[in-house]
Formats: C-alpha cells, structure tokens, sequence
C-alpha cells in the first residue's frame, strides 16, 4: 500500500515492469509447423508464454484501477506517459480500441476469465474484498475508459498508427 501511494515508486517499478515485459517475457514464436496437428512443434511453450504475458499485462491493468481508486493521479500521468522507445511505444497499455474493448469485456465478465475472481486476484487496500468484485472491477474498467480517451490524444507517428480505429 504504500508503494502504490507513491508516484516515485510506480514509476521505478513500471520502468522495471516495461523492460521485462519487453525482454524478459518477449513472445515465443513456432519453430517447425505442423501441418497434419496444425500447431507448432513448441505450441505448449507458445501458449505458456502468452498466458504469462496476459496475466502480467492484466497485473498491469488492476494497478492501473487500484491507483485510480487510491485518487493517485500523479502516478496514472506516469503510466501514461512512460516508454523507452522512439518513436513511443507504450508495451504495458493497450494499443487500439480493440484491446481496450477485449480487456473492459473480460474484466466484465466475472466468471469468463477462467481463473480467481478479480478481487481474489487483486485485492484493494482499504476495501475488504468480500462481497466488492464489482466495485474492484468498477476501478479497473474506469481505468481503462481513461485508456480509451487516452488513445485520442495519442500522436500518430507512423502512417500506420491508428489508434482510435473501430474495434474489429
């Protein structure tokens, strides 16, 4: 809790957070395609690593809803703003209305994540968790509506960015 009430702190741990998202659980690709099985001769590690990603960028998704919760505006504008590539490329938020869309669904969605309930997964400070799924998932899906508006003011800087195209 106390970590999370200091924007200094968030923004070391995001910058931790966005180089091992980046280089320590880079995406694994196939090695030889099967064509009778249709998978990958390494599928099983293809799925484990998407499914580490997933959860760690939904990690990153409730911390977002928790700071929103906590009012820690200064550490959002952080969130928001923080990358290490040029032209920017933020890897812990999404990228187009089609996640944001995917992301606020699945959040939603208590039963349909396959795994704990959102408040046993990420619990807030300050709310007793029993019985607060929703208001949990109330934090995060507003977190995520500050995505959606976020991504209209995005500069687009390749002619292929377009990130408030329609969700697919």
């Amino acid at each position: 809790m106390l970590i999370s009430n200091n924007p200094k702190f968030i923004g070391n741990y995001w910058g931790t957070a966005h180089q091992y998202f980046n280089f320590g659980l880079q995406r694994v690709y196939g090695t030889d395609y099967n064509f009778e099985t249709k998978k990958y001769d390494n599928q099983s590690l293809i799925d484990k690593r998407d499914n580490e990603r997933k959860r760690f960028f939904e990690f990153h998704l409730a911390l977002g809803g928790l700071l929103i919760y906590q009012k820690n505006y200064e550490a959002l504008k952080t969130l928001f703003t923080y990358t290490q590539h040029q032209p920017p490329k933020y890897v812990l938020l999404p990228n187009n209305m089609t996640e944001i869309f995917t992301w606020f669904s699945s959040f939603k969605d208590e039963f349909g994540r396959g795994y704990y309930p959102i408040d046993l997964s990420y619990p807030f400070p300050g709310l007793d968790n029993l019985g607060n799924r929703r208001r949990v998932t109330f934090y995060i899906c507003q977190y995520l509506t500050l995505l959606f508006l976020r991504q209209f003011k995005l500069p687009e800087h390749n002619t292929y960015d377009n990130f408030t195209r329609q969700p697919t």
